[in-house]
């Protein structure tokens, strides 16, 4: 049985049973709503199979299910219950396990069914495996008893909604199905300007931002999945368009941020709010006291990370008189307190306070650090800092899509690992797995789910064989096995990422300070690309492209993926392909033969474009689309021109 993650005990036995034509699917007299909930998810597995099935209800003393759905609060290991394993196997007593309340049992016999968990979530997780065990496509299922429970009570996902693109409420729904699958309880979204703030229309005028309704809504949805919605704002740095905008640029710890032209280099690079500014708080409390109630979580996230300017401008007399760590503390402070004073509790990231680890001990002890490391080597020191401080804390990789338009699937298995194992050795509360859209977001949400998945699984039981992994999650989640080995092979050809070439075209068009400052360094980092290698890696994609269209033809489960992956494939061509102009054109370096003629390649670009703009619209608002297709359109200009110019 490929199910993820792996459940802690399985054990074979003797006999099948066997899928009727029309299964009944039987609920206790102990369950109730949230056990209806869950009768319904395996009910439309059946569907999907075209297995008539329908939901009943009995008395324990008159049983008749097919499927049997019961709680057992006591629910325990011994020989007195039918829930007794094999006594030589290493097993724990559900009752003494640290996260019992999501712990579950499955008996699948000869003439039925049983599904028991020690209350509703428990019951929602054996479901979920269950429909796991249907999904497989065997009519008939072997006999077969397990026992489960999770290593870290709290699995997350963190989902970047604000730099590219803003999901449709019914993307968001079928991420959080996702998540459910994969026993993940915990979902962030990350928004800066995306949420009609009020008195920030000016801000998030024509973004698309997500409603009140559709957060409430989804809020809901999450609840009857067992997942925990967590708010999750920017309070500190990566404020972009807040700062760069007519009413608050005053507030910005740079001079001069009102009036310039989009720049992706910047948001990322500055926008750090000014902390001596008594104003910036009101500012900011008002962000959180708007956002705050629309969720029911017991928690908020107020980022706080990568405060790249403070101290280099408006604050710098304050930040010299205090010290930059006090300073930065001083604000964090005053951030947490209004989010316990709404009777929240805070969460933030970790990078900039753990440069003064001997100030940790003066945030409230039930406050949430976010530890965040993405290297594939990372090391444990962050961690172990965090757990010998005594701090809350979750442990954050991360899925690698940020700036690419296919995930590093190579690097973020590795990173998720590491951060995993860490989390267990120092005693982290949770993992949060962190999808960022840094640079508009130009990779498919399917890209980053062989890592999200990764990371559900390792959380839930680390025990988990890693190296075994991605077959087996690119056989549940797509269908093939061969699938995540393409992506990974995809990944490895990005010789030229979105993101450098966002470097080249604003630095060439003056756009951006920050690049201008670090233009020889920009100049020798691209000119390290040789002819020969970006043709090798334009062809190596050219044939992953194939291979994904050869699985789209034989694959009936998950055609709209594999079209995203067919679109990257050539997206990562195209740009190696671009990248010999750029080489020749802007670099005075002589190409001895090009893989397009350039007026050829403005018409690949284009046709891409089309297909690309169709596959972001199905699954999200308009949002940022106009800022990749005007990128776009200055790169087939560029080409058409022939003389390295642009408009």
């Amino acid at each position: 049985m490929n199910i993820l993650p792996e459940p802690r005990v399985i054990e074979h036995m003797k006999g099948e049973f066997l899928l009727k034509g029309n299964m009944r699917i039987e609920l206790d007299t102990s369950c109730g709503d949230k056990e209806f909930y869950s009768a319904k998810i395996l009910r439309g597995a059946f569907k999907e199979l075209g297995i008539e099935s329908s939901i009943i209800k009995s008395l324990p003393k008159r049983v008749i299910g097919d499927i049997r759905i019961k709680i057992e609060k006591d629910m325990h290991l011994n020989q007195n219950k039918e829930t007794h394993f094999n006594q030589n196997k290493d097993i724990h007593h559900i009752q003494n396990i640290e996260n019992k309340e999501e712990a579950y049992c499955i008996e699948i016999k000869e003439d039925y069914i049983t599904v028991m968990g020690t209350n509703s979530k428990g019951i929602f997780y054996g479901v979920q495996t269950l429909k796991q065990i249907v999904e497989s496509g065997d009519r008939r299922i072997t006999c077969t008893k397990i026992v489960d429970y999770p290593e870290f009570r709290v699995r997350g996902f963190y989902h970047d909604i604000t730099r590219g693109k803003v999901p449709t409420l019914d993307t968001l729904k079928g991420i959080v199905d996702d998540l459910a699958k994969y026993k993940i309880n915990h979902f962030q979204l990350y928004v800066e300007h995306v949420f009609p703030f009020t008195g920030h229309e000016e801000v998030w005028a024509h973004k698309d931002p997500i409603t009140p309704e559709e957060i409430l809504e989804l809020d809901q949805y999450c609840i009857n999945n067992n997942i925990e919605l967590v708010p999750s704002i920017a309070t500190f740095g990566h404020l972009y368009h807040l700062l760069s905008s007519e009413r608050y640029g005053h507030l910005c710890e740079l001079e001069d941020s009102k009036g310039k032209p989009f720049s992706w280099v910047d948001r990322m690079g500055h926008h750090t709010i000014d902390i001596s500014n008594e104003e910036s708080i009101k500012i900011i409390e008002g962000m959180i006291e708007d956002y705050l109630p629309l969720f029911s979580s017991n928690k908020f996230n107020i980022c706080c990370d990568e405060t790249f300017d403070l101290g280099k401008g408006r604050s710098k007399e304050y930040v010299e008189k205090v010290g930059k760590g006090r300073a930065y503390l001083d604000f964090l402070n005053k951030l947490i307190n209004i989010v316990k004073k709404n009777g929240k509790i805070p969460m933030f990231w970790g990078d900039i306070i753990l440069n003064y680890p001997e100030l940790l001990d003066e945030i409230s002890e039930d406050v949430i650090c976010l530890n965040w490391n993405y290297s594939p080597e990372a090391t444990d020191s962050s961690t172990k800092t965090l757990s010998e401080s005594g701090r809350r804390f979750y442990t954050c990789p991360a899925v690698w899509g940020w700036d690419r338009f296919m995930n590093d699937i190579e690097g973020s298995f590795s990173n998720i690992e590491k951060m995993v194992s860490y989390g267990k050795e120092f005693g982290a509360e949770g993992v949060l797995c962190t999808d960022w859209g840094d640079y508009g977001h130009v990779n498919s949400y399917s890209s980053s789910k062989p890592g999200m998945i990764l990371s559900a699984v390792l959380s839930w039981n680390s025990d988990s064989k890693a190296e075994i992994l991605e077959g087996q999650i690119s056989e549940r989640e797509f269908g093939d096995r061969d699938i995540v080995s393409l992506m990974r092979e995809l990944g490895k050809q990005q010789y030229i990422s979105f993101m450098e070439t966002v470097w080249w075209m604003e630095n060439k068009m003056k756009k951006t300070t920050l690049l201008i400052e670090r233009s020889e360094l920009i100049e020798k980092y691209m000119l390290n690309k040789s002819e020969e290698q970006l043709k090798q890696s334009y062809y190596a994609a050219y044939e992953i492209e194939e291979s994904f269209k050869d699985k789209l033809y034989e694959n009936s489960k998950s055609k709209e993926d594999i079209k995203s992956f067919i679109l990257s494939a050539r997206a990562v061509g195209l740009l190696n392909s671009l990248y010999l102009y750029i080489k020749e054109w802007d670099f005075n370096e002589k190409v001895d033969e090009f893989i397009h003629d350039n007026n050829e390649l403005s018409n690949l670009f284009e046709k891409w474009l089309n297909e690309y703009k169709e596959i972001w619209r199905k699954d999200n608002k308009e949002s940022e689309l106009y800022r990749i297709e005007e990128f776009f359109n200055e790169i087939c200009i560029y080409l058409r021109r022939g003389d390295g110019k642009l408009c």
